[in-house]
């Protein structure tokens, strides 16, 4: 194909990281080919882009695009879901149902996270790479579909299949082209272009004439692990940027944005709601992790001086805890 097509938002966020970049001439040398892929990354690192461009810039983007999120389905419900159901005509209330897969065809199905599919699906769809054939729930007759799948993973397949749980003949039909996508902690480079990419759709989303990140800001960013990836990331400066009041993003919002996303979940008994305090104290605990335990830069990032730190320190309690790890001031 003469032109290389990316989608607005995450693909274009993809086309403009350094270490990232690497994956996009994989996925120009695949997506016009008919070749089975699969993706394989840690979860947040925006698999389904990378997949959706695939689909995007093959003889198939005409054709539909489905996606089966393996690890939010019911066992039960997923043979029926994807190869469809014949009509029962004893049973007046099951109508005959197509299936993901029939729907897809002349086009492309991505099944994130595979390694979920159960065992005994397994077989069938190995029979769809293989033969290109279905057969629907309660049916007899076989379907021919013409359709491309795409897979992703953030498990080890290859352990799977030494276990038992993943068929080996299925993983090595699926692995024919594997694209690895790296972990944003390993990326650290990208962080400022993806960041800023980022920033301003959640400013424009927002309403709000927020133009960069302090550097205070951007350096925690750039020193925070990532364990969600680019989609915490997003989430993060999304979080950020409605907080925010200025025209610069500034590192209380970060801070703030921090301590609610690793404190909603047990607070859920309390309808979502955090007590300031609770903001205020998992807001300087952060900081301090993020700094080393740097009072000084601790101050710093969250827009206070140090004596109002050690003030903090000595009403949550937490002198006795980092004391000894406090480098000088």
């Amino acid at each position: 194909m003469s032109e290389f097509l990316l989608e607005q938002n995450s693909c274009n966020m993809l086309s403009m990281s350094c270490k990232i970049c690497p994956v996009l001439p994989l996925v120009q040398s695949v997506a016009p080919t008919n070749k089975t892929v699969l993706i394989v990354g840690e979860k947040g690192s925006r698999k389904q882009a990378i997949a959706k461009m695939i689909h995007d810039n093959s003889k198939r983007r005409y054709g539909r695009f489905i996606i089966i999120d393996l690890q939010s389905r019911m066992k039960n419900s997923v043979e029926i879901e994807l190869f469809g159901r014949e009509h029962v005509t004893f049973i007046s209330s099951m109508a005959q149902m197509i299936g993901k897969i029939e729907e897809a065809n002349n086009g492309t199905i991505f099944f994130n996270e595979i390694g979920e599919m159960p065992i005994e699906l397994q077989p069938r769809l190995l029979r769809l790479i293989q033969d290109k054939e279905i057969y629907r729930v309660g049916g007899t007759s076989n379907i021919n579909v013409d359709v491309r799948i795409i897979a992703s993973t953030s498990r080890n397949l290859e352990n799977d299949v030494k276990l038992g749980k993943f068929r080996p003949d299925l993983f090595y039909r699926i692995d024919a082209f594997r694209i690895l996508v790296p972990p944003l902690r390993k990326c650290r480079d990208d962080i400022p272009y993806l960041a800023n990419f980022m920033l301003k759709i959640a400013a424009e989303n927002e309403g709000k004439p927020i133009e960069g990140f302090s550097e205070e800001a951007l350096g925690i960013l750039m020193n925070y692990n990532w364990p969600g990836n680019m989609e915490e990331l997003e989430s993060v400066i999304e979080t950020a940027v409605s907080i925010e009041e200025t025209d610069i993003l500034q590192p209380s919002s970060l801070m703030l944005t921090f301590c609610y996303n690793e404190n909603i979940e047990r607070e859920k008994d309390n309808n979502g709601i955090l007590p300031l305090e609770e903001i205020e104290k998992q807001a300087i605990i952060h900081a301090l992790k993020v700094t080393g335990n740097n009072i000084r830069k601790t101050a710093k990032a969250l827009g206070i001086n140090r004596a109002t730190v050690y003030k903090k320190l000595e009403k949550y309690n937490l002198i006795t805890e980092i004391s000894n790890n406090l480098p000088e001031a």
